[in-house]
C-alpha cells in the first residue's frame, strides 16, 4: 500500500506534472465564456437528439448480430482437425524447449 500511495504522491505532485508541461495554475473563467460553452454544449446535444432513429439502431443492431453468427458459424465450420502446418510449429516449439530443458540439465520427459 505504502508503494502505490508514494507512486500516486510522485504522479501528482507539482514537480512531475510540470514535467509532463501541465501548470498547476487553473484559470477563472469568466460569465461570458461559461454561457458560451453551455450553448456549445447545448447546440452538440441538439444535433445529437436530431439524427437519432430508434427503429434504425435497432434495425443495425439486429444486422450486427446476424453478421456476427455467420462469422461464428464459419469459424465453427473451419476449426475441424488442426492443419500439417500447426502440428510443424508445434513440433519445432518442443524441440526447442526439449533443447533448452537439456542445456539446463532438467529431464525432458518421463523415462
Amino acid at each position: 500500500h505504502k508503494d502505490s500511495q508514494a507512486y500516486l504522491n510522485h504522479m501528482n505532485s507539482r514537480f512531475h506534472q510540470k514535467n509532463l508541461g501541465l501548470s498547476m495554475r487553473v484559470k477563472r473563467a469568466t460569465v461570458d465564456e461559461v454561457k458560451d460553452r453551455f450553448k456549445l454544449m447545448k447546440e452538440e446535444t441538439k444535433d445529437e437528439r436530431k439524427d437519432f432513429n430508434f427503429m434504425e439502431r435497432v434495425k443495425k443492431m439486429a444486422e450486427d448480430i446476424e453478421e456476427d453468427k455467420k462469422q461464428n458459424r464459419a469459424k465453427g465450420k473451419s476449426k475441424g482437425k488442426p492443419a500439417e502446418e500447426d502440428h510443424k510449429e508445434e513440433e519445432q516449439i518442443q524441440n526447442e524447449d526439449d533443447e533448452m530443458m537439456a542445456l539446463m540439465g532438467l529431464p525432458s520427459g518421463f523415462g
